[in-house]
């Protein structure tokens, strides 16, 4: 009986410690490629809340609406809720996008 009993533990210890495992391999976010692009990953993420960081330092909070071949379309800008802004590629630096939500 003791037998059965350590042996139904320790079967148990492995299949929670896999199980755990895998569900760190699982984190929500986002992966990248090496042909992977400011561009393509606008695209990927379209209607999702971004941060672009832009090469003028300054930085535009929205929402990606439309990505074109040189533009994208940010709507809902923060701080300008009226307006609607369409940005050059080429002139992001960095792209922060919201991937978890509490």
């Amino acid at each position: 009986m003791k037998t059965r009993t350590i042996l139904l533990i320790v079967v148990m210890c492995f299949a929670l410690g896999s199980t755990i495992g895998w569900a760190a391999e699982t984190k929500p976010g986002f992966q990248i490629t090496k042909q992977e692009t400011i561009r393509s990953l606008l695209q990927k993420n379209l209607g999702k809340q971004i941060v672009l960081q832009m090469d003028s330092g300054t930085q535009v909070f929205g929402t990606i609406k439309m990505v074109g071949k040189s533009l994208v379309h940010v709507t809902k800008p923060k701080g300008k809720e009226y307006f609607d802004i369409i940005i050059l590629i080429d002139k992001i630096e960095a792209l922060e996008i919201m991937v978890k939500s509490d």
